[in-house]
Order: structure tokens, then sequence, then C-alpha cells
């Protein structure tokens, strides 16, 4: 995301980066680097455009400031992008847990009578460690349901967050986004962390909200980057994924490194710490050259 605003479903989980930073990032990014699409990364076998000067900038979690803020300047710098869209979120129709959890934080660290009764719902579920915030803050995807019960129990009311703040993406700026001539994928249902879900319900997740992205806004390609991260991927789970058809390729987080599926294409974070993109871009190439020197240049799948 992208924003000079603090907002609440975001802030008790990362910092991101204003406008000047942003624009700050793609000027470097675009002295050094040509930007492609992501057909010329599907197609890279028949396409000159992908050398190594060459950079994707991709965008996961589908909220609005997307449209509002990210387009409009890269539309101005001449630069394409991949929107990854987790499919349940698209005209909020439902809020991530993640952000239902920081409203939570924000609501309860500003209401502090608020924490005896949270306390006694994480009890209740043995989700209590002796401090309310930082049991919050260890609620996962497999604990999400805890989070609705403790908004009922405080009379918070996540539903009106979404109407009134919209924070994702609806379907008719996606379309705006795509007229405009960017990509856009399929970022899981609904963001679950694939290392903690089992081997059927990656699968699912992914081929699943692919197919929806597909078939909602007639797309001729298949493109899914993994929530979070692609560890715990299996390589039959991969293998599932691209029978099916629907799916011509992947994106995982782990930086400059090759992976053993030559369809999983790695990324690294330019938002993740906040330094400029010249200081993250000499630590990813460390990073890269520290793991050839020690025969880790790519991932392995078991």
């Amino acid at each position: 995301i992208v924003s000079d605003e603090p907002l609440s479903h975001l802030k008790h989980l990362y910092k991101y980066k204003n406008t000047k930073q942003f624009r700050d990032d793609i000027t470097q990014l675009c002295r050094k680097y040509v930007p492609v699409r992501l057909n010329d990364i599907i197609d890279k076998k028949n396409s000159e455009q992908v050398k190594k000067t060459a950079f994707l900038l991709t965008i996961d979690d589908g909220f609005r400031e997307v449209y509002e803020i990210i387009a409009p300047i890269l539309i101005k710098e001449g630069v394409s992008a991949t929107f990854f869209i987790a499919s349940n979120f698209i005209d909020n129709k439902e809020l991530y847990f993640g952000h239902k959890k920081s409203l939570l934080l924000e609501h309860c660290i500003s209401n502090v009578s608020m924490q005896s009764k949270i306390a006694l719902t994480l009890i209740k579920y043995k989700l209590y460690n002796g401090n309310v915030i930082e049991s919050l803050k260890r609620i996962n995807y497999n604990t999400k349901d805890v989070l609705d019960i403790i908004a009922h129990d405080i009379h918070y009311d996540f539903e009106s967050y979404l109407s009134e703040k919209k924070p994702y993406l609806t379907t008719e700026q996606i379309h705006w986004l795509i007229d405009k001539g960017f990509s856009v994928g399929a970022h899981s249902i609904n963001h679950p962390r694939y290392s903690i879900i089992s081997k059927e319900e990656q699968v699912r997740q992914t081929v699943e909200s692919v197919r929806k992205i597909r078939n909602k806004f007639n797309l001729q390609y298949g493109a899914f980057a993994f929530p979070h991260s692609d560890s715990g991927v299996s390589k039959n789970v991969f293998k599932k994924i691209f029978e099916s058809g629907i799916v011509d390729i992947t994106f995982g987080t782990a930086g400059m490194i090759a992976d053993s599926e030559c369809r999983n294409v790695q990324r690294f974070s330019i938002e993740k710490p906040l330094w400029p993109i010249k200081i993250i871009l000499f630590k990813e190439h460390v990073r890269r050259y520290y793991r050839k020197v020690n025969g880790l240049t790519k991932i392995s799948r078991m």
C-alpha cells in the first residue's frame, strides 16, 4: 500500500511508504531498469523484453489506494504493474482477519476498559498469554474466528468499517485498472499463510481464486501471488496447481533466487523495511551474492 494517512486496518500490522517515498522509488528504479509487463514474464522464452535490467512491479492485497494513489503515479511514469487481489475481498464483501485484528488492537488500545472483556474471551478459547495486546497479535488464520466473537462481545462492528471506509478495490475500479493497461491476478481466496493450511487447501485457495479472477474480468492469463510467502508449498502442490490449466504463473517472496518450479517467480519487497530503493537493491544483491557463494542459488521443492 501507499498512503499519506494513518489507516486503522493496517496501523498495527506494518508500516508503509508515503506517496513521496513511492515516487522516489519508481524514479530510481526507472533510471537503472526497464519496466516490463506480466505477459513479458509469462512468455519470457519468446520475449526480448525480459533482460537482466528489467523489472516487474507487483502490488499485493488490492487496497483501494491502488486505484486512488498508486495507479495514477505509475501512469504518469509510464510503468506497468500487476495487482494481486484476494477474491473474497473484492467490492468490500469481506474483511481480512489481519485487518480485523488491527482494528481491534486500535480499539482496545484507545479504550483500555475493553481489555478485561477481551481477556475473558481469549481465556475462554485458550488464547490468552497474560497480555491482551500480545495475545491479540498472536491470533492467526486458524484461530481467526475468535476475532468475530471478540467484536460481538465488545460491540465493535466490522461491517460498518467495511461499508464506511471501503478499504479494498471494487469491481469497477479493477476494470478501470485493466482498461489502463495494468494486469491483475489472484492472491488467494481470503489470504491464509500457506505454511499452516493443508496441501488440499493450498490447491483450493490458489485455483479457485485464480478461476474467479479470470472469469470475473475475462482474462486470458492466470497469475497468482502467494500471500505472505510460498514457504511450505510442495512440488506436488505446484503440479496440481498448474495441471488445473487455470494458473500460468505464480509468485513467491524469497528474493533474488531461482526456484526449482520454473513457473514460480520469486520477488523481494520494496516496502518492508521502509528503506529507499537504492538500499534495498544493494541489500538484495548482497544477499544474492552470499547465496551464490554458499551454493544456495535455487529453492528446492520436495
